[in-house]
């Protein structure tokens, strides 16, 4: 039976991952799909969902002048959690380090309405609902290396017309390559 998630509508900016960072999460996805019901989606950090006022070029052209001059990220795994949202059903816990706290800063002072909920960074393994005792399973599954890092190098723009499988990237930003 395929799992049914709820629809979310508008759009994102994501830090997107090096393409090595990216398939080791792929990887791990994978495995972790074979467990779950969870869809396939784009390994990614949410950095911010913008307003709804703002159209697409002007989110583009706001994410654009941000990455200027932005430098890679290093993002550094403190570990596995799940949260209430069935699109944070297993993830990878993000520091939140002074140079990713910056970034989402400049997003939401540029992009955001007051009162935009807090901001927890993390890249999600798996979408869906999970039983408590699963989450255990599924840190056993991915066997996470102690101090465990992942570079984020690039911003993007993200249309959610439904569930995963209808999100599109429709703008990248690429990060300066000397890390902050």
């Amino acid at each position: 039976m395929k799992l049914k998630l709820p629809p979310i509508y508008g759009y994102v900016v994501w830090l997107l991952l090096s393409d090595k960072s990216s398939r080791e999460i792929k990887n791990w996805m994978k495995l972790l799909r074979d467990k779950t019901d969870s869809p396939f989606f784009v390994p990614h950090l949410t950095l911010l969902r913008p307003s709804d006022q703002l159209d697409e070029q002007q989110i583009i052209r706001a994410t654009e002048k941000i990455a200027e001059g932005q430098k890679l990220l290093r993002l550094h795994v403190t570990g596995t959690d799940s949260g209430s949202s069935q699109y944070q059903a297993f993830y990878l816990k993000v520091e939140p380090s002074q140079a990713l706290t910056a970034l989402h800063a400049k997003l939401e002072k540029t992009m955001s309405d007051p009162g935009n909920k807090a901001f927890n960074p993390h890249v999600s393994l798996v979408y869906g609902s999970l039983p408590a005792n699963k989450r255990t399973e599924l840190e056993k599954v991915i066997q996470l290396p102690e101090q465990y890092q992942m570079t984020g190098n690039r911003l993007a723009v993200v249309r959610l017309n439904g569930t995963p499988e209808h999100w599109s990237i429709v703008h990248q930003s690429k990060l300066e390559e000397k890390p902050a």
